[in-house]
């Protein structure tokens, strides 16, 4: 008899029925992420197969499917992934994984400022990259401005992010 493991992260109770997966839920996103890559997860009275995504918030959980587990799962292989992502997106990853703060400015602070964020113009550049996690900040952040989308400065433990 196969033994289940649950797993309670924040409200959500994710219950693993012998599957591989990947959870997602960090303090300042606002969206917990449980990502089936191999067989069947139930989160919150949803069963989540294989290729699917349960998103939960405080509205409630909802399946996706069609995704790609290898976005998710990156973390795996040593790998930042980054398809159509936006520059918070990218940011908050780097910022987690070198500890360095983050500042916006230009269009990417009037954006992360504005309620309405979706349509401003630092939104609409986007990042699609796989990335080494053992490739220094510095390298990371110089070919991004080689997309000419952004600029960086680092100042000390602060990386200040700057669009037009």
């Amino acid at each position: 008899m196969a033994s289940e493991k649950v797993n309670k992260v924040k409200d959500q109770t994710i219950e693993d029925i012998g599957t591989e997966f990947n959870i997602n839920a960090y303090d300042d996103e606002p969206v917990i992420k449980t990502t089936v890559t191999e067989g069947v997860v139930q989160t919150s009275g949803k069963l989540v197969h294989a290729g699917e995504e349960a998103r939960a918030d405080a509205s409630g959980t909802k399946v996706f499917t069609d995704i790609d587990t290898d976005i998710a799962t990156a973390w795996r292989r040593g790998l930042f992934s980054f398809r159509d992502a936006d520059i918070y997106t990218v940011m908050k990853q780097l910022s987690r994984w070198y500890d360095v703060d983050v500042e916006y400015r230009g269009a990417a602070a009037n954006a992360a400022s504005s309620a309405n964020a979706a349509s401003s113009a630092a939104n609409t550049a986007r990042f699609n990259t796989e990335i080494p996690r053992n490739t220094p900040a510095s390298d990371i952040l110089r070919a991004l401005e080689l997309t000419g989308k952004v600029k960086f400065m680092i100042i000390n433990k602060k990386i200040i992010a700057t669009m037009d």
